[in-house]
């Protein structure tokens, strides 16, 4: 091969390159291109995306707001009948003698706590029971205790009055007054 068929070589392969790097180069700045509206269009959608997010939040917000004012509203408007009727009950018993109508003024507070206790319970509200179970100070207000002597643990002997937890929650809303059944205690302990 001769040096001119070298250079003619090294010149075609010169603009060869070139020819490359121009496409290579074009292709590159149709990718950045791509790249630059993908992301611009990326983020309208998010932004899109996030504001409805914050409306559908600020709509929830709103709605829980106004079912916690109407579900309060159903407590105080029971409440006051309750106490109203209580309040009559108590004026009549003063003036009254007769069974009957101190009967009719006790029932007229069934329909109140009917109400009032649906509203407990659309709020997920439930009484437990717990009589036999063992003493938990968590669940359970001792009243008394009584000391057995074959007892080896603490355990509610009888439930005064139940106690209530609110579904989804795990500490107790309202402890049970109970009477504990609890071992004996031994004379020199460090209980005694």
């Amino acid at each position: 091969m001769s040096i001119a068929d070298l250079a003619a070589a090294l010149i075609g392969l010169r603009e060869s390159t070139n020819r490359d790097h121009q496409r290579v180069t074009g292709s590159v700045d149709e990718l950045r291109a791509t790249v630059t509206s993908l992301r611009e269009e990326t983020d309208e959608r998010v932004d899109r995306r996030l504001a409805a997010s914050a409306q559908s939040l600020r709509d929830l917000d709103r709605r829980l707001e106004n079912d916690y004012e109407r579900r309060y509203d159903a407590v105080l408007t029971a409440l006051l009948e309750v106490t109203e009727r209580l309040t009559q009950l108590a004026e009549g018993a003063d003036g009254s003698a007769d069974p009957a109508e101190l009967s009719a003024r006790l029932a007229s507070l069934s329909a109140p706590r009917d109400r009032l206790r649906r509203i407990v319970e659309d709020a997920g509200i439930r009484q437990f029971t717990c009589e036999g179970e063992p003493y938990d100070p968590l669940r359970h207000e001792v009243v008394q205790r009584e000391f057995v002597p074959d007892c080896t643990h603490e355990y509610v002997k009888t439930e005064l009055r139940p106690g209530y937890v609110r579904e989804g929650l795990d500490h107790t809303l309202v402890r049970a007054k109970v009477i504990v059944a609890a071992p004996p205690i031994m004379e020199g302990s460090a209980d005694g």
